[in-house]
C-alpha cells in the first residue's frame, strides 16, 4: 500500500555552539554542550509504503518505508511489523 499527501512539519534544529558546562565528575553522562535552537516550519510531502505478508489468516509479518520530504529537514526510516490476531468490528 501506498500513501501520501501534503503536510507541515516544524521542530527545532541545532544551531552554533554557544558554551561548555564543566563537567562535575567521573559519572556524568549528560552532554555538557549547549547550542543555539532554531525552530522551523516547512511544507511537506510525506510519503509512506507499507508491505505486509500473511502466512497464515491470524498472523503477519512487513515493514514499512516512510519518509517526509521538506526544505529543512527531510526525514526517513524503516518499520518492522508483526501482527497476532484478528479485528472484528
Amino acid at each position: 500500500m501506498f500513501s501520501g499527501g501534503l503536510g507541515i512539519t516544524g521542530g527545532i534544529k541545532r544551531g552554533d555552539l554557544l558554551y561548555t558546562e564543566p563537567s562535575t565528575g567521573w559519572f556524568n553522562i549528560a552532554d555538557g554542550r549547549r547550542f543555539e535552537k532554531d525552530q522551523f516550519i516547512s511544507p511537506s510531502i510525506p510519503l509512506e509504503i507499507d508491505l505486509l505478508f500473511k502466512p497464515i489468516k491470524f498472523l503477519g509479518v512487513g515493514f514499512s518505508l516512510f519518509g517526509d520530504l521538506n526544505f529543512n529537514r527531510p526525514m526517513y526510516g524503516v518499520a518492522l511489523k508483526l501482527g497476532i490476531g484478528q479485528l472484528r468490528l
